[in-house]
């Protein structure tokens, strides 16, 4: 970046992502001087980032010997998903079992429960349940590069 040019600034830390704007006072080689207000913003109401996708997922009823279903996942985020909900079969309360695969990241293996379903039933969101910090890591990872243009 120039001098003089204004800059987005994102950061992840435990409880949101937040970002704020700087100007860049001095450029050197690879080290920016810059300068800024204190004014930090968070993105998003949630406690972990979520993002739009659209990855295929194999989801299945915890405690049933139904086969999983195949559907894809529409938001992702470190706390959660959302899916779309085929035939309806996932309802509020429902535990599930869930695998999908990212790019660098291989299969990943989560658990979760059902906390609500909206548009008539076929969108269900699913609250994470016991997750990997590991897990969620990669998750995140993934979500925030995409928003920020780079995945």
């Amino acid at each position: 970046p120039a001098e003089g040019e204004e800059l987005q600034i994102y950061f992840l830390r435990k409880n949101g992502v937040f970002h704020f704007t700087t100007r860049v006072k001095k450029a050197f080689d690879n080290i920016l001087a810059l300068e800024h207000s204190e004014e930090i913003a968070r993105i998003q109401r949630r406690k972990f980032y979520r993002g739009r996708v659209s990855l295929p997922v194999s989801v299945k009823k915890k405690e049933s010997s139904e086969p999983a279903v195949r559907t894809y996942i529409l938001e992702l985020g470190g706390g959660g998903l959302t899916l779309f909900n085929p035939y309806k079969v996932f309802h509020p309360g429902d535990g599930l079992g869930m695998i999908f695969t990212l790019p660098d990241s291989g299969d990943l293996r989560v658990q979760g429960r059902v906390r609500r379903t909206d548009r008539g039933g076929s969108l269900a969101h699913v609250e994470f349940e016991s997750i990997k910090e590991s897990v969620r890591d990669k998750i995140l990872g993934f979500v925030l590069n995409r928003a920020m243009g780079s995945g």
